[in-house]
């Protein structure tokens, strides 16, 4: 016995919110003549890719309320599945093709979480447009979607994992998007577009 939790629940309960704290701060720098449409364009984006990318990783969720537990895969050995993996396929020539598929989607898909993250981070806020600062967030970000993948497989939900090779194509995605800001984005933006945008975290000045 238990219950399906699906993305559209998320939606339902966190969207309504989220437009409360948006009006909210849209009036408040409207009063002191901080709005910039730029910004709340951008700023949106980035709500909607959180919001697709908690979706995406922990959704669908299932509580199963009987106590039953799947298997759970824990990996914290950077890439060892995937030379364990290599080497099983080696002697099963009929799962190459499966394998090679399912690595290239894992690997890209990985890859193209954070991308999104590392490119808008840094566009968003001044303090992120420093590749330590972007890469330390973008790793402990990926870092706390895992654990609570884990942690969801205690309240019966199936098939989640924590897998450090996850986590470090997450961030390596991240390091291409803001590779991407800083090598060919700022060639088509100017400095004062930018600071139509950008912000210091912690306020609005």
């Amino acid at each position: 016995m238990g219950i399906m939790l699906e993305f559209r629940t998320l939606i339902i309960f966190i969207l309504p919110i989220l437009v409360l704290i948006r009006v909210i701060s849209i009036r408040k720098n409207c009063s002191k003549n901080q709005f910039s449409i730029k910004r709340e364009i951008v700023l949106e984006l980035f709500f909607a890719y959180i919001l697709c990318f908690i979706g995406i990783t922990l959704f669908p969720l299932f509580i199963n309320w009987a106590g039953q537990r799947s298997s759970v895969s824990i990996n914290v050995v950077p890439v060892f599945n995937t030379i364990n993996d290599i080497s099983m396929i080696s002697q099963t020539p009929k799962m190459q093709n499966f394998m090679i598929k399912f690595w290239l989607k894992n690997i890209l898909g990985n890859t193209l979480l954070l991308f999104p993250f590392g490119l808008l981070l840094p566009i968003l806020w001044r303090k992120f447009d420093n590749i330590r600062n972007t890469l330390l967030l973008s790793f402990l970000f990926s870092l706390g979607i895992e654990i609570i993948q884990l942690l969801s497989y205690y309240v019966g939900n199936m098939g989640r994992s924590f897998d450090i090779d996850d986590i470090i194509l997450n961030t390596f995605g991240a390091w291409l998007g803001y590779m991407f800001y800083k090598k060919i984005l700022l060639k088509f933006i100017n400095n004062q577009f930018l600071n139509g945008i950008q912000r210091n975290v912690g306020c609005n000045k």
